[in-house]
């Protein structure tokens, strides 16, 4: 019983850590863009 439970438990604490970290990607990216963008218009 308690093995599937800390299965459980380990799942669902991975699947967290890794959508934290694709957030963080996906935010990560944006703000690198941004930054490319605004470089572009103000070398323009």
């Amino acid at each position: 019983m308690t093995c599937s439970v800390e299965k459980t438990i380990a799942a669902l604490v991975g699947i967290s850590i890794d959508s934290f970290l694709l957030l963080k990607m996906l935010c990560g990216t944006h703000i690198a863009v941004s930054l490319i963008m605004t470089n572009l218009l103000l070398s323009m």
